[in-house]
């Protein structure tokens, strides 16, 4: 195991010879999900798919579909086709689903 030390004139920590900062992990966990942010925006390819998906979005190709996996039965939310083809699938090979209009109170489909 390595010797942590202090050095503290100039308040420099070190794990072996490697220097080292120290912050609470709380922070770290907030940092850590800045840089993840920051590595996928400086991709170029997750960029095309952006706008890509911006495009289809505005273009009416993409359809709003949700499926609620809550309680003894698979609710299905969102686009009447996309929500009538998947009742329709899982009615032929043995799932109970329903089609929900709206979000019971109190839940999320998150």
């Amino acid at each position: 195991m390595n010797k942590v030390s202090i050095i503290e004139k100039s308040a420099t920590i070190r794990v072996g010879k490697e220097p080292m900062v120290l912050v609470p992990l709380k922070l770290w966990r907030k940092m850590e999900s800045y840089l993840e942010d920051q590595e996928a925006l400086a991709s170029p390819k997750f960029l095309r798919r952006i706008r890509k998906g911006r495009k289809d979005a505005a273009s009416g190709k993409l359809k709003n579909f949700d499926a609620l996996a809550s309680g003894d039965v698979v609710g299905l939310l969102g686009d009447f086709e996309l929500t009538r083809t998947a009742v329709d699938f899982g009615l032929a090979n043995g799932v109970e689903v329903e089609r929900r209009f709206s979000l019971e109170a109190g839940t999320s489909s998150d």
